[in-house]
């Protein structure tokens, strides 16, 4: 057996309200693979005992392979703080506030753990398959809505600062579209999450009947007027918005994933429309703006991927949330 496939890692992702969960081996592949709903989860305790399951679960896996788990990654829906990865904010899964996964995963299984955005997972899943030296967009549409660019490896954002402001592009939800506008989850007004996000879509559309993203998204493929009309708004906002991020970050290709993400082809012209009030017809062709072909698949692929390569460059992310930089995790 090669090398690489007795080397393992595991990738969590926070999707709100979904928790994603995968065993990859180092060759890339696959081999377990879970999601849970935590719209009924009422403590962290379950959100724990959900992923010592699948940790777990993998140990058994590699058992027989004599496999080893290097490296764990778990991207956040919210805001981490600095040296501990805790997270201390996350408007769109409340439950996960507070929630020390790093202590966690070193003292229960002494296995190097990582805590960070999500949006890394998304970004390296989605560029994944997408040509060398793309600069790529990857806007996740969840319950919320985040953004964010890079290219190969690496992924832009703005130097750190001691502060728990979060930095970069990569929270656009939270950046002020409309002065005085609808409140949004995070405490703010006029946020453009509070025009386009999914709670706010669910909020907009008004029906009893319509409480989760997936019921959103059958309805809008089984032509809902209204659904389909509210979307088409969202998408229209969203792209004026994201306009301006394509001129300054020099995007070449849009991509979108998030349980949302099933719905865009409905209103992929909405979205064409927004970014055309900035940018040409030849512009919005060949960021041919597309829904990930399995959002689930490459989250989790994602963030399998950022554990890896956490493993052998782990300076490409520690500085950037202000953990100073390290030689390696690597204690073969």
């Amino acid at each position: 057996m090669c090398i690489r496939d007795r080397n393992f890692t595991v990738g969590f992702c926070f999707e709100p309200p979904v928790l994603l969960m995968g065993l990859c081996s180092f060759g890339d592949t696959v081999q377990l693979q879970e999601q849970h709903d935590l719209g009924d989860a009422s403590c962290q305790a379950e959100v724990l005992d959900r992923m010592d399951s699948f940790m777990e679960r993998s140990l058994e896996h590699i058992r027989g392979a004599r496999g080893v788990i290097r490296s764990v990654y778990v991207g956040q829906s919210g805001t981490v703080e600095d040296k501990t990865g805790v997270v201390v904010q996350s408007v769109n899964l409340p439950i996960l506030e507070g929630l020390d996964v790093e202590s966690h995963f070193k003292k229960k299984y002494d296995i190097p753990c990582f805590s960070y955005d999500h949006l890394y997972a998304f970004y390296q899943g989605e560029s994944a398959h997408l040509p060398p030296d793309t600069t790529t967009t990857v806007i996740d549409w969840d319950l919320g809505l985040g953004m964010v660019t890079g290219c190969n490896e690496k992924v832009y954002t703005m130097e750190h600062k001691a502060s728990r402001i979060p930095r970069g592009i990569r929270d656009i939800g939270h950046m002020r579209i409309v002065r005085d506008g609808r409140s949004c989850r995070c405490g703010r007004k006029g946020c453009l999450e509070a025009y386009t996000g999914g709670w706010a879509i669910i909020e907009q559309i008004g029906r009893p009947d319509l409480k989760r993203l997936e019921d959103v998204v059958a309805r809008a493929e089984q032509g809902d007027p209204v659904v389909l009309e509210v979307l088409a708004e969202a998408m229209r906002i969203l792209g004026r918005q994201a306009s301006w991020v394509v001129r300054f970050m020099g995007t070449e290709r849009i991509v979108f994933t998030g349980p949302l993400s099933q719905a865009f082809p409905l209103v992929r012209y909405a979205f064409s429309e927004g970014l055309t009030e900035v940018l040409t017809t030849r512009e919005i062709q060949m960021l041919n703006p597309l829904a990930s072909s399995d959002p689930v698949f490459r989250a989790i692929l994602g963030s399998c991927h950022v554990a890896r390569h956490l493993f052998f460059c782990p300076n490409d992310y520690l500085p950037q949330r202000g953990v100073p930089a390290q030689l390696s995790l690597i204690h073969i």
